[in-house]
Parts: structure tokens; sequence; C-alpha cells
């Protein structure tokens, strides 16, 4: 009797240990509406990030550099935030359009980190740099960064609003 408690409790033990290393697997919907939250948050900061620097291609005025570096900031938290909720979490249970959507997803969270580490983050350093001395040849060398992370997150983009509108038609939603 003693050893089949024992048996009972190491099983159940064990069971519980797993069960709380993983993560739920959303629902078909949750998962789309949560994808889309994050996508909406990435968008709002981006925007947030040009608006914030645009006025020295605009009109030419200069920047207070802390403005630049609070907008990347703003960057960096929706990217991380948008990482750490997709990073250890499985598609919805029975979507093979989901498993393809949640690879394509995180193809997409790389790229944007990307876009941050070689573009957004540059652009911040020209704008608290003495490099370019003037607003003209600052915007013209941040017009550049910005037409390079443009490339590159639309190749991300085309790949995952595909696998969106797969999902979609999978699962009878009607997409946006």
């Amino acid at each position: 009797m003693r050893r089949v408690t024992r048996g009972a409790l190491l099983a159940t033990l064990l069971g519980l240990v797993t069960l709380a290393g993983c993560k739920d697997r959303p629902k078909k919907m949750k998962f789309n509406n949560m994808m889309a939250r994050a996508n909406q948050k990435l968008a709002d900061a981006g925007k947030n990030f040009y608006k914030v620097i645009q006025p020295i291609g605009g009109s030419g005025q200069t920047l207070p550099p802390n403005k630049a570096r609070n907008a990347l900031g703003d960057c960096e938290s929706a990217l991380k935030e948008a990482q750490k909720e997709f990073d250890n979490i499985g598609a919805p249970v029975n979507s093979p359009a989901g498993e393809t959507l949640l690879g394509r997803y995180q193809a997409f969270l790389k790229a944007e980190q990307d876009i941050l580490d070689t573009c957004l983050k540059p652009i911040v350093q020209v704008i608290e740099g003495n490099e370019f001395p003037d607003p003209g040849s600052k915007w013209a060398r941040i017009s550049q960064l910005l037409k390079e992370a443009d490339a590159k997150e639309k190749n991300a983009w085309g790949d995952l609003y595909r696998a969106q509108q797969d999902y979609a038609k999978a699962h009878k939603y009607r997409p946006t």
C-alpha cells in the first residue's frame, strides 16, 4: 500500500510540474485578437517615433535628443511585450494555419527587432550626435535609414499578411 501511495504522489507531482511549465494554447479567435492587439501597439509606437523625428525633415527644426530616445524606448517596450507574449505560446489546437501564422509572426517580430537595431537606434544616434551638423544633413541620413526600415518591414509584413489571410480563411473569419 505504501508503494502505491508514493507512486501516485510522485505521478501527481510530476504532472503538476509539467502543467506549471506550460502555457495554455489560446483559442483560435483569442490568438487572432492577441496578435491584432500586439500589432496595434507596435504600429502606435512606430507612428509616434516618426511623429517625434519628422520635424527635422519637415521644417528643419532641431530636436531635443531625449524626445527621440523616449520614442525609441516606447518602440522597444512594445516590441519586447510582443516578443514575450509570443515566444513561448503555442498555436491554437488543431490549427495547421495557426502554426504557420505563429511562425510567420515570430519571424515578423525578429524583423522588427532587426529594424529597431539597425535603423531606429542609428536614427537616434544621428539625432544625438554631431556627425551631421545641420537638420538637413541629419534628415538626409535619417531618410536613408527610414527607407531601409520600410523595405525590411515590407518583406516580413507580406509573409505575415498572407499567413493571416490563410488563417482567417481556414477558420472562416472575415479579415478586415
